[in-house]
């Protein structure tokens, strides 16, 4: 049979020989080795015996060449295929028959183990959620490096300009685009089905945490995928396959990455809290086991936002479990609050239940010795015992990638320096974590919250698209704001730069009062150091030594004026003016 086909095959080409002839010895091999498995030994069934005995040529061996043999290995040339792209990656599948490609990518493999068939296709489904695809072109108009939110906010943006332009999105996760900020927050909440990533927003509606803006034509999105290589001048990436792909504009959005505790990198029941796998990894723990003590590591507004919400959930739950927060600073969030609202904050987290350890250091991170618990080395010599230890101690921005394709670094800010228009060099834009633009009202500055990442996404998505619309570029100067929260009881919204050094000026109740560094004028028992009265709602104005206003800080406010805000960033006060009318 092998014969007669290599025959067939010469005279349709060397080529189509070539291609042919692997899968099919391969499938001969593969249905070979399963008989044996199966128990038929060397026996093979009379059909092959007869197949391979037969004479060469005639209509019958043509029959069976052309219609017969491939039915027969359909099946074995496909699982052939998908195996190679198991080891090869994605992008292999581009080199295979088409048709068989998109069943594959399909999911409509169709052979008698079915079982089998789910086994070798879980990881290249078409999921509705990841919309895993491979790259289907050699070159697209748009390459977006990172599937975050900036990525998103670039991708609509670049749909107003070019509805029909073909975008390819690099994302190193297994999942597609999400949003972040829900993972310490709304997820949390009763409302939410933690199962299936959904939550109920803040208009009472079921929402889920994942973007649905991939799943539209000429949009290709590539999970669990790297670029290793960025050539400006080729204008062209590498990825970690191997595959080179060619773009006429690039995005670099490639957000940035947890920090790691070295004394505690390879320990299981220590982890970071950045994306869905490590929100999974706590909440399906905290399922198994809610009698669990954790220490959250972290004074910042993510470590703060963890530590209230499972205190939370532990208390609706009435677990035994216990909630500790350590953190270097004196309070809580106080490089950026002012102390009298860290006392609010303070307050909130131990109604739950979190105790806060302040003022120390992590030193040594160790198992117990039957390694059913962690052992913290704090400060003087004391230690604390935890069954799970969260890590929130901020992030590194990925600037490796720029770095290679030798873009500008901010030593200052750790960011990708970008001019007013947010292009970096050679039709090359950043945008979120790792963004380094010039603001004109506080100089180059890096931000690393979500309205940052959608408002540089979007001013660098229409830059890169506006020439096809016939449009102008325009230069990027959105304030973006930041929020957070303890949950319902107290939340806050903020627009410019918050620094806790700066002097801060309240307005409760419409009741101005001046705090100057560690001097506020009432509030505060002198004797017993404890606060007799707490401001529940208000605005907090951030000015620096010019009395110039910096940042502006909601506290419990229902509907906080951005607009207005955002124009008063920069405005020069005097300590006669009257706060209590600007907003």
């Amino acid at each position: 049979m092998m014969r007669f086909t290599n025959q067939m095959m010469r005279k349709m080409g060397t080529t189509t020989m070539n291609i042919a002839r692997r899968p099919m010895q391969m499938a001969i091999r593969k249905y070979r080795v399963t008989q044996k498995q199966q128990g038929f030994g060397q026996k093979r069934p009379k059909f092959f015996e007869k197949l391979e005995r037969k004479e060469q040529g005639g209509p019958f061996s043509f029959f069976l060449v052309v219609f017969l043999i491939p039915l027969v290995f359909a099946n074995q040339f496909q699982r052939y295929h998908i195996e190679e792209a198991r080891e090869k990656g994605w992008p292999q599948i581009h080199r295979m028959n088409a048709r068989i490609a998109k069943k594959i990518r399909e999911g409509r493999v169709e052979g008698p183990d079915n079982s089998e068939t789910e086994r070798i296709l879980k990881n290249y489904k078409m999921d509705k959620k990841t919309n895993q695809k491979v790259p289907e072109e050699n070159h697209y108009e748009y390459i977006l490096i990172g599937g975050g939110t900036a990525s998103i906010a670039a991708l609509r943006a670049i749909r107003k300009n070019d509805p029909n332009g073909k975008i390819l999105i690099v994302c190193a996760e297994n999942k597609a685009p999400y949003e972040r900020p829900p993972l310490s927050k709304e997820l949390w909440e009763n409302e939410a089905n933690p199962t299936n990533h959904t939550f109920q927003n803040y208009k009472g509606e079921q929402t889920s945490i994942y973007y649905d803006d991939v799943n539209q034509e000429n949009v290709t999105l590539l999970t669990s995928t790297t670029v290793t290589n960025l050539n400006i001048n080729d204008k062209s990436i590498k990825l970690d396959s191997g595959f080179e792909i060619g773009y006429n504009k690039c995005l670099l959005a490639t957000g940035a990455e947890p920090r790691v505790l070295a004394q505690a990198a390879d320990m299981e029941k220590v982890t970071t809290f950045r994306t869905i796998a490590d929100y999974d990894k706590v909440a399906q723990d905290l399922e198994k086991n809610k009698d669990k003590n954790i220490v959250v590591i972290g004074g910042s507004f993510l470590g703060t936002e963890i530590a209230y919400a499972i205190g939370k959930k532990l208390k609706e739950m009435k677990s035994k479990g216990t909630v500790t927060q350590v953190f270097l600073e004196r309070e809580v969030l106080s490089r950026i609050l002012p102390t009298y609202v860290s006392e609010l904050v303070k307050q909130a987290l131990e109604n739950v239940g979190v105790k806060l350890v302040p003022n120390v250091t992590v030193g040594n991170i160790e198992y117990d010795n039957n390694k059913e618990k962690v052992k913290l080395e704090l400060t003087r010599k004391n230690w604390l015992s935890a069954d799970y230890v969260i890590n929130a101690t901020g992030v590194f921005p990925n600037i490796e990638l720029a770095e290679q394709a030798g873009l500008e670094i901010d030593t200052n800010n750790f960011g990708v320096s970008v001019n007013s228009e947010l292009e970096a060099r050679g039709e090359v834009f950043v945008a979120g974590d790792v963004c380094s633009y010039y603001d004109s009202k506080f100089g180059r500055r890096r931000s690393e919250h979500h309205d940052n990442a959608m408002a540089t996404g979007k001013t660098a998505g229409y830059n890169m698209s506006c020439e096809v619309a016939g449009k102008k570029k325009k230069e990027h100067t959105y304030q973006s704001m930041f929020w957070s929260g303890m949950g319902k009881d107290l939340h806050f919204e903020a627009v410019g730069q918050l620094k806790a050094q700066n002097k801060t000026v309240a307005v409760f109740e419409k009741i101005a009062l001046a705090f100057e560094g560690e001097q506020w004028r009432f509030a505060q028992n002198t004797s017993t150091g404890q606060f007799t009265c707490h401001p529940q709602s208000g605005i907090i104005y951030y000015l620096n030594e010019k009395n110039v206003i910096e940042g502006i800080l909601f506290v419990n406010k229902d509907k906080p004026s951005f607009k207005k805000a955002r124009k008063l960033i920069g405005k020069s006060m005097k300590e006669t003016d009257d706060f209590t009318g600007l907003l």
